[in-house]
């Protein structure tokens, strides 16, 4: 089978056309990789690599972690907006929904008097009433003062259950009775 010239013509024609778009194509991908950084990252060395090949760590671009989002955050963040009031769980639940972190769940209250007994055990906050039935806890943030007072006394516990000395109150406005 023999082809004329003009059978040859018009082959050469479509392979020069498939040429063609094979090339756009191709410049299409180059276009996307580089969007994509990809010729940035080939067979590159990081400048911040010492003549030994350590990583100086200390050139690195790094964001510091961020805080992890919980329940217990929201609330430390809300604290200081208390001042030296009083508040209770219902307080906080208010307070948590106005900013938009109200927790989700079946027992929202439940989880925000966890997070603030918690608290309560870090020394952010101090119960100042126990609440019983349907009267909640009352907190109120530490002052400076008090928990200045509340670690002299737990020093003082310390040392006094260490030394296993206990310490007697008397009260001498009133007689003791036999």
């Amino acid at each position: 089978m023999e082809l004329t010239e003009s059978q040859i013509s018009s082959m050469l024609k479509d392979i020069r056309s498939q040429i063609n778009e094979l090339e756009k194509k191709a410049s299409a991908l180059e276009l996307v990789a580089k969007m994509l950084g990809a010729d940035n990252q080939v067979d590159k060395k990081p400048d911040d690599i010492t003549e030994t090949g350590v990583i100086d760590l200390e050139s690195l671009d790094v964001d510091q972690p961020k805080k992890r989002k919980t329940l217990g955050n929201d609330i430390r963040e809300i604290l200081p907006r208390f001042g030296d009031q009083e508040f209770t769980v219902n307080h906080v639940e208010a307070v948590l929904e106005r900013m938009g972190k109200a927790p989700s769940g079946k027992t929202p209250k439940s989880r925000i008097a966890m997070a603030l007994t918690l608290l309560e055990r870090e020394g952010a906050i101090t119960r100042v009433f126990k609440g019983r039935g349907n009267v909640p806890n009352r907190y109120r943030q530490y002052d400076s003062d008090e928990k200045q007072e509340s670690e002299s006394q737990k020093n003082e516990q310390q040392v006094s259950s260490e030394t296993g000395v206990r310490k007697i109150k008397l009260r001498l406005d009133r007689p003791r009775s036999a």
